[in-house]
């Protein structure tokens, strides 16, 4: 499967890129600027698309082309926006679609017969308290999705909301989080550390953060 993960190069987004790879998905990865892009190749990423300077669905297209692949069979968007928009225009018939935020400050929208005509399945992730504990929530909501997303329906809504399954389906909470935690052990999954200060400074480190002081 063809695995396209938006806003890749942040916290969220490099989670989904190492479990792709490590589920044997071809992943293709959106970011911009050429750190994050040499960030995202040292990752074992197939494709990167580089929004600074590239047609991210020009770009994309090509490298399906090459591969002789038809389409992106998962979208994985913590981004949302006019992103979002254009890179539906890639899916497959059948894709699923995995709701993870809105950091561009717009929440998309998808019309219902777009859903209709791609046979679309619908993801939505509902993390508690994910600006705690932004990689641990993403990574574990994600062998969640690898555990119950597998249906013979033409298309599906599914709403995870991480901390619910505690109470629901505990089994599968910790399967998923046994499942994380052997890939950790094993090295298949790191965790970049952007930055790192001392802790005279660690009130002025939170203007480098996306998410509020604790």
């Amino acid at each position: 499967q063809v695995l396209l993960v938006l806003g890749a190069a942040g916290g969220v987004g490099l989670a989904a890129v190492q479990i792709g790879k490590i589920c044997g998905a071809v992943v293709i990865a959106v970011a911009r600027g050429d750190e994050k892009v040499q960030l995202l190749n040292s990752l074992g990423v197939d494709h990167v698309v580089d929004l600074k300077n590239q047609d991210v669905t020009a770009s994309i297209k090509d490298f399906l082309k090459s591969r002789n692949l038809k389409g992106v069979d998962v979208l994985y968007d913590p981004v949302g926006g006019n992103l979002a928009k254009e890179t539906r225009k890639l899916l497959n018939w059948g894709a699923q679609i995995l709701v993870i935020g809105f950091a561009s400050g717009e929440i998309p929208v998808v019309p219902a017969n777009i859903i209709l005509v791609k046979v679309l399945h619908l993801f939505s992730f509902f993390l508690k308290s994910i600006h705690h504990m932004p990689n641990y929530a993403t990574l574990t909501s994600l062998c969640i999705f690898k555990h119950v997303s597998h249906s013979s329906q033409n298309w599906i809504v599914h709403g995870f909301y991480w901390g619910s399954y505690r109470i629901h389906q505990p089994a599968v909470l910790e399967d998923s989080v046994r499942e994380l935690i052997s890939w950790m052990e094993k090295g298949l999954i790191t965790v970049h550390i952007s930055h790192t200060y001392s802790l005279s400074k660690v009130r002025g480190s939170h203007q480098s953060s996306p998410f509020p002081p604790l």
